[in-house]
């Protein structure tokens, strides 16, 4: 995030501190956690639910993904850590035991329903009640603020058709408004934006070329990373040696013509022209995806929900009379935010962007130019 926004030089490492903090919260402030062994799983949950994360983050994912069209989860690198990583096992299990182990792979692993699932992973959870306050504080978002403990003091559950929910009373549905437009406003100037979009095409590029040209690399790390974005198989330790730092000294140690160029480009924020795709229809998604694997001079990106999924159905309004109303249909402001459309961008080389254009327009999409 600091190619774009110079001040936001915050880690992982804190924004997880700031997890496991949030966690102590709802332990201090509601009645949520009230049972010690889920006040232990929720905190430990939150300590390092990012430790699963290859170099830049989601980049790692979205590089594997214009390559191969697919790609390999963060959480699955988590669970292998706890399964394989002696040190962290041996941490948790002398602390907690075996079975508290299970159980956190269980919680992490498992699609299922239940209060800890919810707060480690749901629309309001604690992972984003940390990064949304911290990335917009520090990215200089002035809109980007809400009341953290009112939203934590007053989430409660109850059971719908045998599901746990979330819910709020009317008093707070102002707070939970706040909450979600500054998740809109992060995902629309911060995360989401055009330049972070572009400069994340542009490590897409490079990466694309680099296995495309299949160039022998002797810097370990560099080269372990290069085999796990093409799909090779790599163990846990070669994964844990790739980081920030090593593709980062890979780029800026990189020496070969037109790559060498976009190394330059990436490390002195020369972004690339993006592109929005309006009116992308289901065969024109397959298409772009199979046109997408074959050209190394350009890149997409997936925007994902940007306000409120109203389809999860998962938080809820308790009414004066007791009704639980869903969010989306109590709240004109949520109903507007769960409207909000996904968007397709196309990242693209300056010197390729004619031709690419031109291939594109052929097979029908329709691009607005967005920087």
């Amino acid at each position: 995030m600091d190619f774009i926004f110079p001040g936001s030089t915050h880690s992982r490492y804190l924004h997880s501190i700031g997890v496991l903090h949030i966690s102590k919260l709802f332990h201090r402030y509601t009645d949520l956690l009230n049972d010690q062994e889920d006040y232990k799983l929720l905190t430990t949950i939150g300590l390092i639910h990012d430790l699963g994360h290859g170099p830049f983050s989601h980049v790692t994912e979205l590089i594997q993904h214009n390559l191969l069209g697919t790609y390999i989860c963060h959480e699955e690198w988590l669970l292998r850590i706890l399964k394989e990583n002696s040190e962290i096992r041996k941490i948790i299990v002398d602390e907690y035991g075996e079975y508290f182990l299970e159980k956190i792979m269980f919680v992490i692993n498992d699609n299922g329903n239940n209060k800890i699932k919810l707060l480690y992973s749901s629309q309001v959870d604690i992972d984003r009640l940390d990064y949304l306050l911290r990335d917009n504080y520090y990215s200089g978002i002035k809109n980007g603020t809400f009341d953290i403990i009112a939203i934590i003091n007053n989430m409660r559950f109850f059971k719908k058709n045998k599901k746990i929910m979330i819910y709020f009373k009317e008093d707070n549905v102002y707070d939970l408004v706040e909450f979600f437009y500054a998740r809109f406003s992060n995902y629309s100037n911060i995360t989401g934006s055009y330049k972070a979009v572009s400069i994340r095409g542009m490590f897409i590029i490079f990466f694309k070329n680099i296995i495309k040209e299949q160039k022998d690399n002797s810097y370990l790390p560099s080269k372990y990373f290069c085999m796990l974005i093409n799909g090779n198989t790599i163990s846990l330790e070669e994964y844990l040696m790739t980081n920030d730092s090593s593709v980062m000294n890979f780029l800026m140690n990189f020496s070969g013509k037109e790559l060498e160029s976009i190394a330059k480009d990436i490390i002195n924020t020369n972004l690339y022209p993006c592109f929005e795709i309006k009116g992308l229809t289901e065969n024109l998604n397959l298409l772009l995806d199979e046109y997408m694997v074959g050209n190394n001079m350009m890149a997409t990106y997936k925007r994902d929900f940007i306000g409120y999924d109203s389809k999860k159905s998962e938080i809820y309004i308790k009414s004066s009379s007791n009704e639980m109303i869903e969010l989306s249909q109590y709240s004109q402001h949520m109903k507007i935010l769960s409207e909000l459309q996904n968007k397709i961008y196309v990242v693209i080389k300056p010197s390729n962007v004619n031709e690419v254009l031109y291939e594109l327009k052929n097979k029908g999409f329709n691009l607005i130019k967005r920087l």
